[in-house]
């Protein structure tokens, strides 16, 4: 995940967001990434896919407050 935040701050959004797919993928109870990913989708305007990327966080992770 940390080298998705380097390819964010080079402002590689879709190397970014390949990355924290991939690590989605590889640990999928890792809460954290779909927070980054959720972010980053709300902050390139696609709220739709934000929703459904924290809709699959809940159905991976459980009812955690911060993602609720």
């Amino acid at each position: 995940m940390d080298h998705a935040y380097c390819l964010l701050r080079l402002s590689m959004f879709t190397e970014a967001e390949e990355e924290l797919r991939y690590v989605m993928n590889r640990e999928p109870q890792m809460r954290e990434v779909y927070l980054r990913l959720s972010r980053l989708q709300m902050w390139l305007g696609r709220s739709l896919e934000a929703c459904w990327t924290l809709r699959r966080a809940i159905r991976e992770v459980g009812n955690d407050p911060e993602i609720v």
